[in-house]
């Protein structure tokens, strides 16, 4: 029965976050144009964000892979 309400719960959320996810790309869907050491790129908003936060989540993942490689 426990693990019955724990996969309900994790449905909920699951579902909970999709609903935010689609109402952030419907909201986002404008053109953007993005300019960095001279690299230029356009896109929906909603992937310029969805491309950054992924890059800073690779960085963190890096600095923290690099931070305990060295400690050994």
């Amino acid at each position: 029965m426990e693990q019955k309400k724990n996969r309900t719960l994790f449905y909920i959320i699951n579902g909970v976050i999709l609903v935010l996810l689609l109402v952030f790309i419907m909201q986002n869907r404008q053109e953007v144009f993005v300019k960095f050491l001279g690299l230029q790129a356009n896109g929906p908003a909603f992937m310029v964000y969805v491309i950054l936060f992924a890059l800073g989540f690779f960085v963190g993942w890096l600095w923290k892979f690099f931070y305990f490689r060295s400690k050994k």
